[in-house]
């Protein structure tokens, strides 16, 4: 994935990120993080921000 991310211009600096947001594609999660920017390049991934209000 990370090699895919380095491809298209938006790699992500942090592993354990990189990490996290795989297995919750994998396992089709919603990730609930108050840090979507980082989240923000990996495709198809569900992310939830509990802190902002709507």
């Amino acid at each position: 994935m990370q090699y895919l991310l380095r491809q298209e211009g938006t790699p992500m600096h942090d592993e354990f990120d990189l990490i996290i947001g795989v297995t919750a594609l994998a396992n089709e999660m919603i990730l609930v993080t108050d840090n979507v920017k980082d989240f923000r390049h990996l495709k198809n991934l569900k992310l939830e921000n509990w802190t902002q209000k709507k």
